[in-house]
């Protein structure tokens, strides 16, 4: 399996014809990324124009057709005037341009041809301005904005527009950032950089690419660990095999980060009712979010290495749409998917497997084949919201009863599929007792 991984470098320093570091003029760069928009601005109306004879063909076949539609060689007239409005114009960057001018195409087409069908909301528009970061294509001198060197792994060469012309500029690397790609990067396959702004700010973002083999065991065979995602606790995470024996558990609950991001909530609030602006608040949330959900990541993964799990199972959580109640706010800040790509990276890094299930009723229903239980206050006023009460009267971790559903449900589904003739109930309705009154019948268990 292929894995690619990215790393942002600030682009601080630049290098002059005599080879002395000065600094970056950044309005080169805004020059040079202005006209890269404008020219994808252009191509991207012919190749809406000209969809149906470019949209079957595959490959390099597509591309190609697609850059021969504006740009002439000597065996090729282009159809319209690229190369007169953007003179010189890199090659590199060109194709980079024709490669996301055609996917943006074929997301307008594929998106407009669903509207069609089911005529629901707005009609889609097709947009021509783009929050576009050129790629700067690698080792080949003949592209115009290919990387053409880089020395002792501290110097980029890329082609920037400067005075109405497309010139040479050398970018100079910080020595940490070289020294970090050394010694994390070290034996990875290096891919083409990219250029990026953010917050006025340019980067050089590297990425690499590396090969994982992954656990090829059957999946009955397998021990996983099945993690419950929640707002109140992080999450809960259950080490089990296919017999529904649980070896181990775990709550994961990341104290500082959450605290923090509550006071900072309040914070916000409070400014907002006072008419004052809150914007530097709120980066400062996000950015202590961002560290949250990237410490439960590596506590998932490091409880996964611990107990030698195979697979990591998820719940496959759906929150598109309006958020509504006392904990809409909170919803807003869920960071799932983060946490659910960090851990994926991680764990097929090491050779460990992602799935995922259904989320529906893992919570609400006890692993116990109970039925529904009682959370909260639905209990008594003084219960926390992650109690539930069984309805036999017990109380357990609702969050540590879904991961025991949610891994129920990973060995369920495979069981579904190799003995069909067997009755299951409904995918939202399995629990772990329904895996141990499988595992009894079919004669699994020894």
């Amino acid at each position: 399996m292929r894995l690619f991984s990215a790393y942002d470098t600030e682009i601080k320093n630049s290098m002059n014809e005599n080879g002395v570091i000065i600094s970056l003029n950044k309005r080169i760069l805004d020059d040079t990324l202005s006209v890269c928009r404008n020219a994808l601005a252009y191509i991207i109306p012919v190749l809406n124009d000209h969809y149906e004879e470019w949209e079957e063909l595959k490959g390099t076949d597509r591309n190609n057709y697609c850059e021969h539609l504006i740009h002439s060689t000597r065996n090729n007239i282009a159809i319209c005037d690229f190369d007169r409005l953007f003179y010189k114009f890199p090659s590199g960057i060109r194709r980079s341009a024709v490669s996301e001018a055609m996917g943006i195409v074929s997301s307008y087409r594929s998106n407009h041809k669903n509207w069609e069908a089911e005529k629901k909301g707005n009609e889609p528009k097709l947009s021509f301005d783009h929050y576009w970061m050129p790629v700067i294509y690698r080792k080949n001198p003949s592209y115009a904005g290919g990387e053409i060197e880089k020395n002792s792994r501290l110097v980029y060469r890329l082609k920037v527009y400067k005075n109405h012309d497309w010139v040479w500029m050398s970018i100079v690397l910080g020595n940490n950032d070289v020294s970090y790609i050394e010694r994390h990067c070290a034996g990875r396959k290096e891919c083409s950089p990219a250029l990026k702004k953010s917050h006025g700010r340019y980067y050089i973002t590297c990425a690499f690419e590396e090969q994982a083999e992954l656990s090829d065991k059957e999946v009955m065979d397998c021990r996983i660990c099945a993690v419950d995602l929640g707002i109140c606790s992080d999450a809960a995470c259950t080490m089990m095999d296919s017999t529904g024996t649980v070896y181990t558990r775990k709550v994961i609950n990341i104290a500082y980060e959450k605290d923090q991001i509550s006071h900072l909530c309040n914070r916000i609030r409070k400014n907002q009712k006072a008419g004052r602006s809150v914007r530097s608040l709120w980066s400062y949330a996000q950015n202590f979010n961002t560290m949250l959900s990237r410490k439960v990541a590596n506590a998932i993964i490091s409880f996964a290495v611990e107990h030698e799990a195979d697979v990591i199972v998820f719940e496959y959580l759906d929150t598109s749409g309006k958020k509504k109640g006392s904990r809409k706010q909170k919803l807003h800040l869920w960071k799932h998917r983060d946490i659910q790509k960090l851990t994926e990276y991680k764990a097929h890094h090491l050779g460990m497997r992602i799935s995922h299930v259904c989320a529906w009723g893992t919570s609400k229903l006890a692993f116990d084949g109970s039925g529904e239980v009682k959370r909260g206050k639905e209990v008594s006023k003084t219960t926390p919201y992650n109690v539930c009460c069984f309805k036999n009267e017990k109380q357990y971790n609702c969050d540590l009863s879904a991961s025991y559903n949610i891994g129920a449900r990973y060995y369920l589904r495979e069981i579904s599929i190799r003995y069909k003739d067997y009755v299951l109930p409904a995918t939202p309705k399995r629990t772990l007792s329904d895996l141990w009154k499988a595992n009894r019948e079919l004669g699994l268990v020894s």
